[in-house]
């Protein structure tokens, strides 16, 4: 199987992730309280993620979103990075992914992340808390 483009799977680098928790809803520009401005019905601010994630804090009107969780992706396994995906094959900083083209960030993700781990090493904790300050 060929491997993807980044741009075909969302891939966003740990800078446009913006935290080292990986991707979640809480961290998201769209979330407001218990709710998206673009999905639809109660969302998990914590555990919450999907393919519209963007990384900031919400600023622009209080509204209900109607798009539904199974159009956007919408899953309550975050939060996700690379790092905690099935398919990375990379260290504590970056490496190879299964599916996506070229090198991927360990607190990146993207679209085709699958929860589990590939690396049987464990990466340090405080490694990946500390590096990006």
């Amino acid at each position: 199987m060929a491997k993807l483009d980044k741009a075909v799977v969302l891939y966003y680098p740990s800078k446009q992730v913006g935290t080292n928790e990986g991707t979640h809803c809480g961290k998201c520009m769209m979330f407001v309280r218990d709710h998206c401005t673009v999905v639809e019905g109660k969302i998990d601010g914590e555990d919450g993620t999907c393919g519209l994630y963007v990384f900031g804090k919400h600023m622009g009107p209080d509204m209900h979103g109607e798009t539904p969780k199974s159009v956007v992706g919408y899953e309550t396994s975050g939060p996700t990075h690379c790092g905690n995906c099935v398919n990375y094959q990379g260290d504590e900083y970056s490496g190879p992914c299964r599916i996506v083209e070229g090198t991927v960030e360990y607190l990146g993700c993207c679209n085709g992340w699958k929860e589990g781990k590939a690396n049987a090493e464990s990466i340090d904790p405080y490694v990946k808390e500390n590096r990006r300050k």
